[in-house]
């Protein structure tokens, strides 16, 4: 066996800076700038296939003791460690043109480190080919449930997103979320799940629907290796009071073991509300003995299509989760990865990807920061019908999002303080700022200098 970078783990120079990310955002969330150093070690561990060869490579290339050597190789291993995996001697691990641009890299850092978190072109892009929704969510942040929100006419046709795809390899992104509405009632799925695997994307596609044994081997077919499937709860009631009266627990017990059986590996989303929180312990387990891969536990926030506040856990069921997660993890850990954060680590201060990491593309071609965002005209940044993604991301409409300056926030807090250009840097929430004062450039009720909100947000 040998060491090997997991094959969604990308390390990618940017301006003056080396950047190390993964496709898979629900384990790896963040971005993160590394030194040049640690990204050669990082490579040179990945090419020699353990921690000593690496050490040796090391020690050739500065000239320096092989103990020396063996310390920095350890230590940075030991940062990174969960970026790497064990591959068989005889696996194709061959990562040359990433290895090479990183180990060419090292030589040209020059200069002061550039503290912006921004990218020089985005690594994902979440792409929403179809508002229809058969749901009736009453969480959905998009409006889409209960069919209350339409597919524009015209639609942007899948040849020319396939011709968006096509740049968006080219400039740099390696990863495509595929969520909507419900992305399996899109009529060409499967031709766009086959064009975005030939290109090489990491694709996760989101559903709810029942998906049946025929169906879910036609997605495997066209190249689908993975799928989320968002449910909250296998209590028949709950599942009511959350999604309608259409939606059944054993509908998405029957998607999930289509696409197991298909040989599809199936993840789990799970939205933590005030009405399914209780039940989510047993959710992990059934979810487990299903043979599910990974759950990821996500909070309920408001937004300006979702405000319910009734909807938001109280700190008893939040503390009670809590516990239960943390006594039958050793349960269930063995054979399902589980992504949780408690409420408040979840909810610390932290990058927004939008138009830093990401962008999203809707039904009509048309470019938004936010996916909570996207009925919103102020957020739409760009049109890929008429615009390449690059010129999109340089955008002026873009920059006035994320760089509004101090102008527009007069008469708020924000206005003086000394932490503006460090918030800036890390983008201001324009989601927590509509929801809580009905309008964009207003002060987060999430930095701990400003007051309580006049309502819960989260």
């Amino acid at each position: 066996m040998k060491l090997a970078l997991r094959q969604t783990t990308h390390i990618v120079p940017d301006g003056s800076r080396l950047v190390l990310y993964d496709d898979d955002r629900a384990r790896f969330p963040s971005v993160r700038f590394i030194d040049s150093t640690s990204g050669s070690i990082l490579c040179l561990i990945h090419k020699d296939g353990s921690l000593q060869g690496a050490a040796q490579t090391l020690t050739e290339l500065v000239r320096r003791p092989i103990d020396h050597s063996n310390r920095l190789v350890d230590l940075v291993f030991n940062r990174f460690a969960a970026h790497f995996e064990e591959v068989s001697n005889s696996a194709n691990s061959d990562r040359h043109t990433m290895i090479s641009s990183v180990l060419g890299h090292r030589h040209k850092i020059t200069g002061e480190l550039n503290t912006d978190p921004r990218l020089e072109h985005p690594v994902q892009i979440a792409w929403i080919p179809t508002w229809n929704c058969r749901s009736e969510c009453v969480y959905c942040s998009v409006g889409a449930s209960r069919g209350r929100r339409k597919d524009p006419k015209p639609h942007v046709s899948l040849d020319h997103m396939l011709d968006v795809f096509a740049e968006a390899q080219e400039i740099g992104v390696t990863s495509i979320l595929v969520h909507g509405g419900e992305p399996l009632l899109y009529p060409s799925l499967l031709r766009a799940i086959q064009g975005l695997k030939e290109r090489g994307f990491h694709v996760l596609v989101s559903t709810r629907e029942r998906v049946n044994a025929e169906d879910a081997k036609a997605l495997h077919d066209a190249g689908l290796n993975q799928i989320q499937v968002s449910i909250d709860t296998f209590d028949q009631h709950t599942t009511e009071l959350l999604h309608g009266h259409r939606s059944t627990v054993d509908d998405l017990k029957t998607t999930i073991l289509s696409f197991q059986n298909a040989d599809v590996r199936v993840l789990c989303n799970t939205l933590l509300t005030a009405l399914n929180i209780r039940t989510v312990p047993s959710l992990l387990r059934e979810l487990c003995a299903l043979g599910v891969g990974r759950s990821v536990l996500s909070w309920y926030q408001r937004s300006p299509l979702a405000m319910r506040e009734d909807l938001l856990a109280c700190e008893d069921d939040k503390s009670w989760l809590h516990e239960e997660i943390m006594s039958c993890k050793p349960e269930i850990l063995p054979s399902m990865e589980l992504c949780y954060q408690p409420w408040s680590s979840a909810h610390a201060r932290s990058v927004c990807s939008g138009g830093r990491e990401a962008l999203v593309i809707l039904p009509d071609g048309q470019v938004s920061i936010c996916d909570r965002l996207a009925h919103d005209s102020r957020f739409r940044i760009g049109d890929v019908t008429t615009q390449s993604l690059l010129s999109i991301w340089n955008s002026q409409s873009l920059q006035n999002l994320l760089y509004p300056g101090r102008e527009p926030f007069a008469g708020e807090q924000c206005h003086d303080c000394a932490d503006f250009e460090m918030c800036q840097r890390l983008g201001f929430c324009y989601v927590r700022s509509l929801v809580a004062n009905g309008r964009p450039f207003a002060s987060d009720y999430n930095c701990q200098r400003v007051g309580q909100p006049p309502s819960r947000l989260d």
